[in-house]
């Protein structure tokens, strides 16, 4: 369900069009990491990106076309964000930093649907 459905601004029809032109390249993604050393609990880390997403709309709203029109849709709050966890503590210390690198192009590489928010991925890569 939306709170808002309204039609897209020109600067985002211009971006959804490159998006769709690009057929499921990541592009416009931005991807940047937190290291945390100390103990993590995953539920506090899910009921903060929760709150985090609830207060920007930006994070809830998706694209559609509806009768030739873009419209951008605010969609209400999740009531579970989405998180991949990936334990990479039993790997080899000399095979480490090569899967740390792969889990992390994994995550990143994946195209967002712009029709389904949110349009935000979270992952936690627990390393030894």
């Amino acid at each position: 369900m939306s709170i808002l459905d309204v039609p897209a601004a020109p600067a985002q029809e211009r971006l959804w069009s490159v998006v769709q032109a690009a057929a499921g390249e990541p592009i416009y993604h931005v991807a940047f990491q937190l290291v945390n050393d100390g103990p993590l609990d995953l539920e506090t880390v899910r009921a903060v990106l929760r709150d985090l997403i609830v207060r920007h709309e930006a994070l809830r709203t998706d694209f559609r076309l509806a009768g030739g029109v873009l419209h951008q849709r605010v969609a209400e709050p999740p009531a579970q964000v989405p998180l991949t966890f990936i334990d990479l503590s039993g790997e080899a210390p000399e095979q480490l930093a090569a899967s740390y690198l792969r889990a992390r192009a994994g995550v990143t590489a994946q195209p967002f649907d712009l029709g389904r928010a949110p349009l935000l991925r979270l992952a936690v890569i627990r390393r030894p």
